[in-house]
């Protein structure tokens, strides 16, 4: 395996994990789109950019991007209303083709309905805490999602 990146994707802030060919962790932080972005579009234009930049810098060809996904429930019913889900899949579309091969992760396979907390423990019992101290909210799952590819994520 070439290096390959893990997203977890989103407007207001995305995460992005770099793995080398050994399936070790070489870095993970949180995106954020440029504070000049006025629109959901410009968000998403400035995030496609950043990811761009980082496989660039981290020789990275191989991504893989949680699948965006309804869940039927009342915040489902509401981001579904905004038009939220159609903006998110409109981002994965321009992060997919920041990468020679890319992944979809569907969201349910990786992470079913497992709290946070459940998530970051599984993540800390893994890498060990020192590796994760410095992981923020969507790092934890673009994380996740690497580990889940890699067999780990149990």
């Amino acid at each position: 395996m070439n290096r390959l990146m893990t997203v977890d994707p989103g407007i207001s802030g995305s995460a992005y994990a770099v793995w080398n060919n050994k399936w070790q962790l070489v870095e993970a932080q949180n995106l954020y789109p440029s504070s000049e972005a006025d629109s959901w579009e410009d968000a998403c234009v400035s995030l496609s950019e950043k990811v761009a930049q980082l496989t660039i810098r981290h020789e990275v060809t191989v991504g893989a991007i949680e699948y965006p996904a309804y869940f039927a429930s009342v915040s489902g019913e509401m981001v579904a209303k905004k038009g939220d889900l159609l903006k998110l899949t409109f981002l994965v579309g321009m992060l997919y083709c920041q990468f020679v091969e890319c992944t979809l992760v569907p969201v349910r396979e990786w992470l079913g309905q497992l709290p946070k907390e459940v998530v970051e423990g599984r993540i800390r019992r893994i890498l060990g805490a020192e590796a994760c101290k410095d992981f923020k909210s969507h790092t934890w799952y673009a994380v996740g999602i690497g580990l889940y590819l890699k067999g780990d994520f149990k």
